[in-house]
């Protein structure tokens, strides 16, 4: 036992002998090396890959710098990290050494290359990283084989250009016409608590270059945040999808996520608790096919698309062109396709294409004005259907929306507006009703009877003679039919009537002018008659009426028939009744 004691402490006597110790041309601190044979990742090493700051050579033989921590600082390269000169040198040094990379706090410019799997940590929002060129990638991705091994991390770090220019993080050429071999097997990176602001493209995935994950990032006034194409040039089939994010947020942005597939077997994107809000377009995606759906779940949407028209890019086989769009919330063009939300909140949705299913299931679905909602549009032969999902503002869509079981209305804030509901597309299941308990306070023989057509400047059904109330500006006014005047108690309504719109930007309320309102919407305009309906909750009495304006404060012609005001006892039998 003496003798191995013995034997023990002379190896690590003779051990800790042969560790220099070496002045640090950076720091000027006094560096420990310890004799090493082989590199981190066990190959021998050679005189070649010799950088002198992890690795020196003294007297014939090999060292390797003596660190406690897993991972090595860019300053040890001579990264400056001031926000002034170009550190892209020192970062691509510690970038290709083979360790884990970490950056102290600090603004770093850079343009480099990740030509491995590698780790790459910050300290937080004090760590900035900025493109030196902005026709460049901070960092531009170029790892190839092991294929799907995701050792690649980065986290704790903030990406920042300005007047939206530049790329943060790229897979591959950055001009997709110059793809280099197997560039769409640049990918397999997970983020971590990354923020990135004001960059053309966030980040940039021109190949394919599926599986990536996003934990609690943020991607804020970057014209594109998350960029995605399928491989359109050569090399190998690779679709643009297998992106999922979790807790992220996406603010301020042209367009939150950015997504173009021209190629079989997409999917595998979803969206999980994540934030949307004040982007022109929260997420814009063009398929052609679907493999696995797009899932939102439990996603927040507030406040997007703006009235003005907004420049996106779009693509012709791998031709890309730019187009000018009005913005929506979500926007799903293409065909074949199949995108679901589990809980959550859709306030704007866009369907442009052939044979798109939109499902909502147990969602928040509303077209609401303090959301900054407008309605939301569906092509021919494609569906939104909503099912068991609730509403507080209602839902304005001109057609192909199905309610699949019951859509909720919460009692206490019912003040609701089902627009553009049409019988034909409103239930998938045809059901006959009975309302006993259904009270029509206000059915309008007149409206019935005499087909109602008229303008904002004059109305040739003489039986029918509307007021002007006051002018809003020189453009809009608000005209009363007096005819309709009713007052109501307190108690549960619904309204419901059949118009068709010829001509104009028809606004059609039913209201008091202040904060009981039954009805307020913007009818399709198709030459075609239509039902809409509208329930509320009237918490004293009032009086009600309808009343018309003009959106563009151009002439509107429209006919109205089958008028009626119902009331119910109780909040479940109004319920009921709506669900007709």
């Amino acid at each position: 036992m003496k003798i191995l004691i013995l034997l023990l402490l002379t190896l690590f006597i003779f051990g800790n002998s042969q560790v220099i110790q070496v002045k640090d041309k950076f720091s000027g601190s006094m560096i420990d090396y310890k004799p090493v044979t082989k590199y981190s990742d066990g190959s021998l090493i050679v005189d070649k890959n010799i950088d002198n700051v992890i690795y020196i050579k003294k007297n014939q033989i090999f060292y390797q710098r003596v660190f406690t921590e897993t991972k090595v600082s860019v300053k040890w390269f001579g990264a400056k990290g001031d926000g002034e000169n170009d550190d892209s040198e020192a970062v691509q040094k510690a970038l290709d050494c083979g360790f884990a990379v970490y950056f102290p706090p600090g603004i770093y410019k850079i343009n480099t290359i990740i030509k491995k799997h590698i780790v790459i940590e910050g300290s937080g929002i004090n760590t900035i990283l900025k493109p030196f060129n902005p026709a460049k990638a901070i960092f531009l991705y170029r790892t190839k084989q092991p294929f799907w091994s995701y050792a690649n991390e980065i986290s704790n770090l903030l990406f920042e250009s300005s007047e939206r220019k530049g790329i943060a993080v790229a897979f591959g050429n950055v001009n997709f016409q110059e793809k280099q071999k197997e560039d769409e097997y640049a990918s397999n990176v997970t983020f971590y608590n990354v923020n990135f602001k004001n960059f053309d493209k966030a980040v940039f995935f021109p190949f394919g270059n599926i599986g990536n994950n996003f934990y609690n990032c943020s991607f804020q006034n970057n014209s594109y945040g998350v960029y995605a194409l399928n491989n359109k040039v050569s090399g190998d089939i690779m679709h643009a999808g297998n992106k999922y994010f979790y807790g992220c947020e996406f603010s301020s942005n042209n367009v939150g996520v950015f997504v173009h597939n021209s190629a079989i077997g997409f999917g595998g994107i979803s969206f999980n608790d994540v934030i949307f809000q004040f982007n022109e377009i929260h997420v814009y995606i063009y398929s052609d096919n679907t493999y696995t759906p797009v899932q939102f779940v439990n996603c927040w949407d507030e406040k997007s698309a703006s009235n003005k028209k907004v420049l996106i890019d779009e693509y012709l086989g791998a031709k890309q062109n730019i187009k000018s769009v009005i913005p929506f919330g979500f926007y799903f063009e293409g065909k074949n396709s199949i995108y679901n939300f589990f809980g959550g909140r859709i306030n704007n949705l866009k369907i442009n294409g052939e044979n798109i299913t939109v499902n909502a299931y147990s969602s928040k679905v509303e077209s609401s004005s303090g959301m900054d909602a407008k309605d939301s549009e569906i092509s021919e032969n494609s569906y939104f259907n909503i099912i068991n999902s609730a509403s507080e503002q209602g839902i304005q869509i001109d057609k192909n929306i199905h309610v699949k079981n019951k859509l909720y209305f919460p009692d206490t804030s019912l003040n609701m507006n089902i627009a553009s509901i049409n019988h034909r597309t409103f239930l998938s299941d045809e059901k006959t009703y009975k309302f006993e308990n259904a009270k029509v306070l206000q059915n309008l023989k007149n409206f019935e009877e005499n087909t109602f057509t008229g303008s904002l400047d004059s109305f040739t059904n003489k039986k029918l003679k509307p007021n002007i109330e006051f002018e809003f500006d020189s453009k809009q006014q608000y005209m009363r039919i007096e005819e309709s005047i009713l007052q109501i108690p307190k108690g549960y309504y619904m309204i419901n009537f059949d118009l068709k719109l010829n001509k104009g930007q028809l606004i059609f309320l039913v209201w008091d002018r202040n904060k009981n309102q039954l009805m307020s919407l913007k009818p399709i305009l198709d030459g075609a008659f239509h039902n809409y309906t509208g329930i509320v909750n009237i918490n004293s009495t009032t009086e009600i009426f309808i009343d018309i304006s003009s959106n563009d404060g151009r002439k509107v012609d429209f006919e109205l028939k089958n008028y009626k005001i119902l009331q119910t006892k109780t909040y479940k039998d109004l319920i009921s009744l709506f669900e007709q």
